[in-house]
Protein backbone atom coordinates (compact mmCIF):
# COMPACT_ATOMS: atom_id res chain seq x y z
CA UNK A 1 0.00 0.00 0.00
CA UNK A 2 1.26 3.40 -1.15
CA UNK A 3 1.59 6.00 1.66
CA UNK A 4 1.27 9.59 1.61
CA UNK A 5 4.63 11.61 -0.27
CA UNK A 6 7.08 13.68 2.07
CA UNK A 7 6.05 16.24 -0.53
CA UNK A 8 8.62 18.59 -1.63
CA UNK A 9 6.78 20.37 -4.20
CA UNK A 10 3.40 21.57 -5.16
CA UNK A 11 0.52 18.99 -6.68
CA UNK A 12 -2.62 18.90 -8.02
CA UNK A 13 -5.38 18.35 -5.19
CA UNK A 14 -7.19 15.30 -5.78
CA UNK A 15 -11.12 15.80 -6.98
CA UNK A 16 -13.20 15.08 -4.22
CA UNK A 17 -10.37 15.31 -1.53
CA UNK A 18 -9.12 12.17 -0.10
CA UNK A 19 -12.14 10.01 1.12
CA UNK A 20 -12.17 10.76 5.15
CA UNK A 21 -14.30 9.47 7.97
CA UNK A 22 -16.71 12.26 7.12
CA UNK A 23 -16.84 10.99 3.71
CA UNK A 24 -18.88 7.73 4.86
CA UNK A 25 -22.25 8.56 5.40
CA UNK A 26 -22.53 10.29 1.90
CA UNK A 27 -20.51 7.84 -0.12
CA UNK A 28 -23.21 5.46 1.30
CA UNK A 29 -25.92 7.29 0.19
CA UNK A 30 -24.97 8.02 -3.16
CA UNK A 31 -24.01 4.04 -3.48
CA UNK A 32 -27.33 2.94 -2.48
CA UNK A 33 -29.20 5.60 -4.59
CA UNK A 34 -26.97 4.06 -7.60
CA UNK A 35 -28.29 0.41 -6.54
CA UNK A 36 -31.81 1.29 -6.12
CA UNK A 37 -31.45 2.11 -10.19
CA UNK A 38 -30.66 -1.08 -11.18
CA UNK A 39 -33.98 -2.73 -11.07
CA UNK A 40 -35.36 0.24 -12.99
CA UNK A 41 -33.02 -0.90 -15.93
CA UNK A 42 -33.68 -4.07 -15.25
CA UNK A 43 -37.44 -3.27 -15.56
CA UNK A 44 -37.03 -1.26 -18.80
CA UNK A 45 -34.53 -4.22 -20.68
CA UNK A 46 -37.04 -6.72 -19.77
CA UNK A 47 -39.84 -5.13 -21.27
CA UNK A 48 -40.16 -4.76 -25.20
CA UNK A 49 -41.47 -1.24 -25.45
CA UNK A 50 -38.92 0.21 -23.03
CA UNK A 51 -35.89 -1.77 -24.60
CA UNK A 52 -33.01 -0.17 -26.16
CA UNK A 53 -29.00 -0.08 -26.24
CA UNK A 54 -28.98 4.26 -26.82
CA UNK A 55 -28.22 4.75 -23.50
CA UNK A 56 -26.12 2.29 -22.68
CA UNK A 57 -23.31 4.68 -22.02
CA UNK A 58 -25.88 5.95 -19.12
CA UNK A 59 -26.24 2.18 -17.71
CA UNK A 60 -22.52 1.33 -17.61
CA UNK A 61 -22.04 4.49 -16.01
CA UNK A 62 -24.41 3.86 -13.37
CA UNK A 63 -23.52 0.87 -12.37
CA UNK A 64 -19.88 1.85 -11.95
CA UNK A 65 -21.05 4.33 -9.93
CA UNK A 66 -22.14 2.13 -7.03
CA UNK A 67 -18.53 0.52 -6.78
CA UNK A 68 -16.77 4.10 -6.65
CA UNK A 69 -18.98 5.41 -3.92
CA UNK A 70 -19.00 1.66 -2.35
CA UNK A 71 -14.97 1.88 -2.39
CA UNK A 72 -15.48 5.60 -1.25
CA UNK A 73 -16.80 4.46 1.78
CA UNK A 74 -14.34 1.91 2.21
CA UNK A 75 -11.91 4.36 2.07
CA UNK A 76 -13.65 6.82 4.58
CA UNK A 77 -13.14 4.23 7.19
CA UNK A 78 -9.53 2.67 5.89
CA UNK A 79 -6.64 4.92 6.34
CA UNK A 80 -4.64 1.78 4.86
CA UNK A 81 -6.64 1.89 1.34
CA UNK A 82 -7.26 5.40 1.89
CA UNK A 83 -4.08 6.70 -0.12
CA UNK A 84 -3.94 3.01 -2.11
CA UNK A 85 -2.21 3.88 -5.52
CA UNK A 86 -4.75 1.85 -7.72
CA UNK A 87 -7.71 2.97 -5.81
CA UNK A 88 -6.23 6.71 -6.13
CA UNK A 89 -5.80 5.93 -9.93
CA UNK A 90 -9.40 4.41 -10.48
CA UNK A 91 -11.08 7.37 -8.65
CA UNK A 92 -9.48 10.44 -10.18
CA UNK A 93 -9.99 8.61 -14.01
CA UNK A 94 -13.96 7.78 -12.73
CA UNK A 95 -14.77 10.98 -11.95
CA UNK A 96 -12.88 13.21 -14.80
CA UNK A 97 -14.15 10.65 -17.47
CA UNK A 98 -17.32 8.75 -15.94
CA UNK A 99 -19.95 11.38 -16.64
CA UNK A 100 -18.54 12.28 -20.07
CA UNK A 101 -20.55 9.07 -21.38
CA UNK A 102 -23.73 10.69 -20.69
CA UNK A 103 -22.73 13.24 -22.42
CA UNK A 104 -22.59 10.92 -25.97
CA UNK A 105 -26.02 9.30 -25.06
CA UNK A 106 -27.44 12.78 -24.93
CA UNK A 107 -25.92 13.17 -28.23
CA UNK A 108 -27.58 10.01 -29.86
CA UNK A 109 -31.24 11.36 -28.22
CA UNK A 110 -31.17 14.63 -29.90
CA UNK A 111 -30.02 12.79 -32.98
CA UNK A 112 -33.06 10.44 -32.87
CA UNK A 113 -35.33 13.30 -32.39
CA UNK A 114 -34.70 15.60 -35.51
CA UNK A 115 -34.11 12.51 -37.36
CA UNK A 116 -38.20 11.91 -36.26
CA UNK A 117 -39.04 14.94 -37.55
CA UNK A 118 -37.46 14.60 -40.77
CA UNK A 119 -38.83 11.38 -41.96
CA UNK A 120 -41.84 10.34 -44.47
CA UNK A 121 -43.23 7.94 -41.73
CA UNK A 122 -45.77 9.28 -39.37
CA UNK A 123 -44.95 8.70 -36.11
CA UNK A 124 -46.77 9.24 -32.46
CA UNK A 125 -46.16 12.64 -31.51
CA UNK A 126 -44.27 12.24 -28.41
CA UNK A 127 -45.23 13.87 -24.99
CA UNK A 128 -48.93 14.74 -25.40
CA UNK A 129 -48.07 17.25 -28.11
CA UNK A 130 -50.28 15.30 -31.40
CA UNK A 131 -51.92 16.51 -34.51
CA UNK A 132 -53.92 14.30 -36.71
CA UNK A 133 -53.79 13.81 -40.21
CA UNK A 134 -55.88 11.72 -42.66
CA UNK A 135 -54.18 9.12 -44.59
CA UNK A 136 -56.12 6.94 -47.01
CA UNK A 137 -59.18 7.87 -45.09
CA UNK A 138 -57.53 7.20 -41.55
CA UNK A 139 -56.84 9.71 -39.93
CA UNK A 140 -53.91 8.63 -37.52
CA UNK A 141 -51.37 10.95 -35.00
CA UNK A 142 -48.63 12.52 -37.05
CA UNK A 143 -45.43 14.31 -36.10
CA UNK A 144 -44.37 15.01 -39.75
CA UNK A 145 -47.11 16.38 -41.24
CA UNK A 146 -46.99 19.53 -43.56
CA UNK A 147 -49.50 22.03 -42.81
CA UNK A 148 -48.87 23.90 -46.05
CA UNK A 149 -48.64 21.09 -48.83
CA UNK A 150 -51.12 18.75 -47.22
CA UNK A 151 -48.92 15.85 -47.16
CA UNK A 152 -46.06 14.04 -45.69
CA UNK A 153 -42.85 15.22 -45.87
CA UNK A 154 -39.34 13.25 -46.18
CA UNK A 155 -36.28 15.75 -45.31
CA UNK A 156 -33.63 12.70 -46.58
CA UNK A 157 -30.86 15.80 -47.30
CA UNK A 158 -31.69 17.59 -43.87
CA UNK A 159 -31.50 14.11 -41.81
CA UNK A 160 -28.04 13.99 -43.50
CA UNK A 161 -26.52 16.83 -41.75
CA UNK A 162 -28.19 16.01 -38.14
CA UNK A 163 -26.43 12.62 -38.73
CA UNK A 164 -23.19 14.17 -39.35
CA UNK A 165 -23.24 17.02 -36.80
CA UNK A 166 -24.42 14.38 -34.08
CA UNK A 167 -22.15 11.68 -35.61
CA UNK A 168 -18.91 13.86 -35.14
CA UNK A 169 -19.89 15.08 -31.62
CA UNK A 170 -20.12 11.41 -30.71
CA UNK A 171 -16.57 10.85 -31.81
CA UNK A 172 -14.97 14.05 -30.15
CA UNK A 173 -16.00 12.92 -26.93
CA UNK A 174 -13.20 10.64 -26.92
CA UNK A 175 -10.81 13.57 -26.66
CA UNK A 176 -11.99 14.54 -23.45
CA UNK A 177 -12.63 10.70 -22.18
CA UNK A 178 -9.37 9.71 -22.80
CA UNK A 179 -8.14 12.95 -21.48
CA UNK A 180 -8.91 12.00 -18.26
CA UNK A 181 -8.40 8.56 -18.13
CA UNK A 182 -4.46 9.61 -19.25
CA UNK A 183 -4.56 12.65 -16.25
CA UNK A 184 -6.32 9.80 -13.37
CA UNK A 185 -3.92 7.14 -14.49
CA UNK A 186 -0.81 9.51 -13.97
CA UNK A 187 -2.15 11.06 -10.45
CA UNK A 188 -0.10 8.82 -8.91
CA UNK A 189 3.05 9.89 -10.11
CA UNK A 190 2.30 13.28 -10.11
CA UNK A 191 2.99 13.19 -6.05
CA UNK A 192 6.24 12.95 -6.22
CA UNK A 193 7.56 14.17 -9.98
CA UNK A 194 6.90 17.91 -10.89
CA UNK A 195 6.95 17.09 -14.84
CA UNK A 196 4.16 14.55 -14.49
CA UNK A 197 2.21 16.73 -12.28
CA UNK A 198 2.25 19.35 -15.01
CA UNK A 199 0.71 17.01 -17.36
CA UNK A 200 -2.22 15.84 -15.32
CA UNK A 201 -3.14 19.37 -14.46
CA UNK A 202 -3.19 20.26 -18.23
CA UNK A 203 -4.88 17.07 -19.29
CA UNK A 204 -7.42 17.94 -16.30
CA UNK A 205 -8.04 21.20 -17.53
CA UNK A 206 -7.97 20.04 -21.42
CA UNK A 207 -10.66 17.69 -20.50
CA UNK A 208 -12.82 19.42 -18.90
CA UNK A 209 -12.74 22.64 -21.09
CA UNK A 210 -13.63 19.93 -24.53
CA UNK A 211 -16.76 18.38 -22.39
CA UNK A 212 -18.06 22.02 -21.56
CA UNK A 213 -17.73 23.41 -25.11
CA UNK A 214 -19.55 19.80 -26.54
CA UNK A 215 -22.23 20.50 -23.70
CA UNK A 216 -22.82 24.19 -24.07
CA UNK A 217 -23.23 23.12 -28.21
CA UNK A 218 -25.68 20.43 -27.32
CA UNK A 219 -27.55 22.89 -24.88
CA UNK A 220 -27.75 25.37 -28.08
CA UNK A 221 -28.55 22.74 -31.08
CA UNK A 222 -31.62 21.53 -28.54
CA UNK A 223 -33.02 25.04 -28.30
CA UNK A 224 -32.13 26.09 -31.74
CA UNK A 225 -33.57 22.73 -33.50
CA UNK A 226 -36.12 23.26 -31.41
CA UNK A 227 -36.74 26.82 -32.88
CA UNK A 228 -36.26 26.13 -36.67
CA UNK A 229 -36.77 22.26 -37.59
CA UNK A 230 -40.06 21.83 -39.10
CA UNK A 231 -42.69 19.10 -36.82
CA UNK A 232 -39.84 19.01 -34.28
CA UNK A 233 -41.16 17.46 -31.14
CA UNK A 234 -40.21 19.81 -28.56
CA UNK A 235 -40.37 18.96 -24.86
CA UNK A 236 -37.62 15.85 -25.34
CA UNK A 237 -35.25 19.08 -26.81
CA UNK A 238 -36.05 21.01 -23.96
CA UNK A 239 -35.55 18.30 -21.78
CA UNK A 240 -32.30 17.15 -23.91
CA UNK A 241 -31.01 21.34 -23.23
CA UNK A 242 -31.87 20.91 -19.62
CA UNK A 243 -29.78 17.91 -19.07
CA UNK A 244 -26.61 19.28 -20.76
CA UNK A 245 -26.99 22.37 -18.63
CA UNK A 246 -27.39 20.07 -15.13
CA UNK A 247 -24.09 18.11 -16.39
CA UNK A 248 -22.36 21.32 -17.42
CA UNK A 249 -22.53 22.10 -13.34
CA UNK A 250 -19.57 19.59 -13.32
CA UNK A 251 -17.43 20.88 -15.86
CA UNK A 252 -17.94 24.28 -14.18
CA UNK A 253 -17.25 23.29 -10.75
CA UNK A 254 -14.01 21.62 -12.47
CA UNK A 255 -12.85 24.21 -14.20
CA UNK A 256 -13.08 26.33 -11.22
CA UNK A 257 -11.88 23.47 -8.46
CA UNK A 258 -8.92 22.18 -10.17
CA UNK A 259 -6.30 24.96 -9.97
CA UNK A 260 -5.68 23.52 -6.28
CA UNK A 261 -2.44 22.36 -5.25
CA UNK A 262 -1.86 20.39 -2.08
CA UNK A 263 1.73 19.34 -0.63
CA UNK A 264 0.32 15.87 0.65
CA UNK A 265 -2.77 13.87 0.14
CA UNK A 266 -3.45 13.65 4.03
CA UNK A 267 -3.21 17.28 4.25
CA UNK A 268 -6.36 19.48 5.75
CA UNK A 269 -4.88 22.71 4.65
CA UNK A 270 -6.84 25.02 2.05
CA UNK A 271 -6.77 24.33 -1.59
CA UNK A 272 -6.12 20.24 -0.48
CA UNK A 273 -10.11 19.84 -0.86
CA UNK A 274 -10.46 18.14 2.29
CA UNK A 275 -12.38 20.64 4.03
CA UNK A 276 -15.90 20.40 4.72
CA UNK A 277 -16.93 22.98 2.17
CA UNK A 278 -14.77 21.20 -0.04
CA UNK A 279 -16.40 18.22 0.19
CA UNK A 280 -20.08 19.30 0.24
CA UNK A 281 -19.41 21.47 -2.85
CA UNK A 282 -18.09 17.64 -4.64
CA UNK A 283 -21.59 16.08 -3.75
CA UNK A 284 -23.68 19.04 -4.49
CA UNK A 285 -21.54 20.04 -7.66
CA UNK A 286 -20.39 16.40 -9.23
CA UNK A 287 -21.95 13.52 -7.37
CA UNK A 288 -25.69 14.79 -7.38
CA UNK A 289 -25.71 16.15 -10.99
CA UNK A 290 -24.50 12.82 -12.10
CA UNK A 291 -27.03 11.05 -10.33
CA UNK A 292 -30.39 13.20 -11.21
CA UNK A 293 -29.46 12.71 -14.99
CA UNK A 294 -28.62 8.85 -14.76
CA UNK A 295 -31.67 8.30 -12.70
CA UNK A 296 -33.61 10.30 -15.32
CA UNK A 297 -32.76 8.45 -18.34
CA UNK A 298 -32.82 5.36 -16.64
CA UNK A 299 -36.14 5.47 -15.23
CA UNK A 300 -38.38 7.08 -18.00
CA UNK A 301 -39.00 5.30 -21.32
CA UNK A 302 -36.81 5.84 -23.88
CA UNK A 303 -38.13 5.20 -27.00
CA UNK A 304 -41.79 6.47 -26.12
CA UNK A 305 -40.39 9.66 -25.05
CA UNK A 306 -37.44 10.19 -27.50
CA UNK A 307 -39.02 8.06 -30.29
CA UNK A 308 -35.94 6.19 -30.77
CA UNK A 309 -35.67 2.59 -31.83
CA UNK A 310 -33.67 -0.27 -29.99
CA UNK A 311 -30.26 0.97 -31.74
CA UNK A 312 -30.66 4.29 -32.18
CA UNK A 313 -32.96 6.43 -34.27
CA UNK A 314 -35.43 3.73 -36.51
CA UNK A 315 -33.97 4.61 -39.57
CA UNK A 316 -30.48 2.82 -38.76
CA UNK A 317 -32.87 0.41 -36.95
CA UNK A 318 -34.57 -0.14 -40.47
CA UNK A 319 -30.98 -0.76 -42.09
CA UNK A 320 -29.90 -3.25 -39.24
CA UNK A 321 -33.07 -5.32 -40.21
CA UNK A 322 -32.27 -5.33 -43.78
CA UNK A 323 -29.20 -6.36 -43.07
CA UNK A 324 -30.06 -9.28 -41.14
CA UNK A 325 -33.00 -10.24 -43.92
CA UNK A 326 -30.30 -10.33 -46.57
CA UNK A 327 -28.18 -12.78 -44.48
CA UNK A 328 -31.30 -15.14 -43.50
CA UNK A 329 -31.93 -15.09 -47.16
CA UNK A 330 -28.27 -16.20 -48.24
CA UNK A 331 -28.42 -19.04 -45.58
CA UNK A 332 -31.37 -20.34 -46.62
CA UNK A 333 -30.12 -20.36 -50.07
Amino acid sequence: MASPPSATFMFPSPVGGVPLPLDYAPSVLFSVLYALLVPVMVYRQARKRSRNVVTIGTMGFAVGQIVVFALRAIQAHSPTRRFSTPWIKYMQSTYGAGYISVVADLFALILCVVINASEGNPRIHLWGEKSIVSIDGVSIPSMTFSSESGEVEDRARERRWYRWICGISRILFLVPLLLAIVSGTLYPKAQTDAATAQIVMNTRYASSIVTCCMLSTLTFLSIYWTLTVRNIVRRPCYMIAFLSILLNVITIYRLIIMHNQTTSLSSTSPGSLNSEVSKACFYIFQAAPEWLTAAFLISINIPKRFGTGFLGDKFNDKKSEGRWADWGNWRRK
